[in-house]
């Protein structure tokens, strides 16, 4: 059996646009009196990683199996989201929409495995976290990866 350690560094940015268009309702039938309208608006968010991955590549007789991670912080730079909403017949009654907060500090956290089966079948399994105080978010991948030569 023969391994070999990988480790490399990584920073990422990421930048977002979320354009929400305009929306006006209308009563097919009595008083408009309850319809919404609101106006168009685009929320951006910016994201940057700093990081690191780690593999490890341990090769067998039968195949090979690639251990894979990664460790990084995060940080969220968000716009203005909220939408404001009003009742078109009913002067001065309009709403405003928030979602939740979500936090703007990170780590994150990737476990994984790769095996090769063979020459054309390979099996990976992958677990994606974000955590923050307050907050956690878990992901899971699995493939299985049959090629046709």
């Amino acid at each position: 059996m023969a391994a070999s350690l990988g480790v490399t560094p990584y920073g990422a940015l990421q930048v977002q646009a979320f354009m929400l268009p305009g929306y006006s309702e209308a009563a097919t039938a009595g008083s408009n009196q309850f319809a919404l309208s609101f106006g168009s608006r685009t929320a951006t968010t910016t994201r940057a990683e700093l990081g690191a991955w780690f593999d490890s590549r341990h090769l067998f007789a039968s195949g090979n199996v690639n251990l894979f991670g990664r460790l990084a912080w995060a940080h969220d730079w968000r716009s203005d989201a909220t939408v404001t909403a009003s009742f078109q017949s009913l002067a001065g009654s309009s709403f405003v929409v928030n979602g939740a907060a979500p936090p703007s500090n990170l780590a994150l956290v990737t476990a994984g495995a790769t095996v090769r089966m063979s020459e054309r079948v390979t099996l990976t399994g992958k677990f994606d976290g974000e955590f923050a105080s307050g907050y956690q978010s878990y992901a899971g991948t699995g493939t299985l990866r049959y090629a046709f030569n």
